[in-house]
C-alpha cells in the first residue's frame, strides 16, 4: 500500500509540476484539495528554476482552458451593427472564425508546452492527428454546427474495413474524409429543402397569376 501510495503521490506531483490544477487532480485521484496540495509541497523542489517552470506550465495550460471554452461554447456571430446574427431556423449563428483562431492557437500553445516539457498538453482520443489535421477538422465541426440550425446531421459512414491496419496518419486521413461525407450530406439535403421551398414559391405565383 505505501509503495502504492508513493507511486500516486509522485504522479501527483508531476502532473502539477505540468501546470494540472489542484482541483482537477483531487477529482481524478479522489482525494480533497488540501490532500493535493500536501502532496504537491512535501514532493517539489523549491529552486527558481523548477518555480519558473512550474508558473510557465501553469500560464500556458490556463491559457489553453480559455481557448477550449471557446471552442466548446462558440460565441455568437454580430453585424455591423452589434446584433446577433439569427439563422434561418430563428437561433444565433456562431462566430466561426473566432473559433478557428482560438484551436489555432491552441496548437501553438501545445507546440510549446511540447517543447518545454517533452509531454502533450491535451490528450485527444482516437487516431493521431497533425496540427493540419486538427484544422481541419476544427473547421468541419464549425461548419457542422452552423448547418445543423438548418437540417438534421448526417450520420458518419462507416470507417474502412482495413481502418485496423492503417497508419495513424492514414486513419486520420479516412476520419477526415468520412466527416466531410457526411458534411457534404447534409449541405445537399439542405440545398434540396431550399430548392423545395423556391418551387413552392414558384408555384404559388402561378397560382395567383
Amino acid at each position: 500500500m505505501g509503495s502504492s501510495n508513493a507511486t500516486r503521490d509522485a504522479d501527483i506531483a508531476a502532473r502539477a509540476r505540468l501546470g494540472q490544477s489542484h482541483d482537477s487532480l483531487a477529482a481524478e485521484y479522489h482525494l480533497t484539495r488540501q490532500r493535493i496540495g500536501q502532496i504537491v509541497t512535501a514532493a517539489n523542489p523549491h529552486s527558481p528554476e523548477e518555480s519558473q517552470r512550474a508558473a510557465i506550465a501553469t500560464r500556458l495550460r490556463s491559457r489553453w482552458e480559455v481557448l477550449e471554452r471557446i471552442v466548446a461554447e462558440p460565441p455568437e456571430q454580430h453585424s455591423a451593427i452589434g446584433k446577433v446574427v439569427i439563422g434561418s431556423n430563428g437561433k444565433p449563428v456562431i462566430n466561426a472564425s473566432v473559433v478557428i483562431s482560438a484551436v489555432r492557437e491552441q496548437l501553438k500553445i501545445e507546440t510549446q508546452y511540447r517543447q518545454m516539457f517533452g509531454v502533450d498538453l491535451a490528450t485527444r482520443p482516437g487516431p493521431t492527428f497533425n496540427e493540419d489535421a486538427l484544422l481541419k477538422l476544427a473547421e468541419i465541426r464549425v461548419m457542422q454546427r452552423q448547418l445543423d440550425a438548418q437540417a438534421p446531421r448526417a450520420a458518419l459512414p462507416a470507417l474502412p474495413a482495413s481502418y485496423a491496419t492503417m497508419t495513424p496518419q492514414q486513419q486520420a486521413r479516412a476520419d477526415l474524409e468520412r466527416r466531410r461525407a457526411a458534411l457534404q450530406t447534409q449541405r445537399t439535403a439542405i440545398d434540396q429543402h431550399q430548392a423545395d421551398d423556391d418551387d413552392e414559391v414558384v408555384d404559388a405565383e402561378l397560382v395567383d397569376e
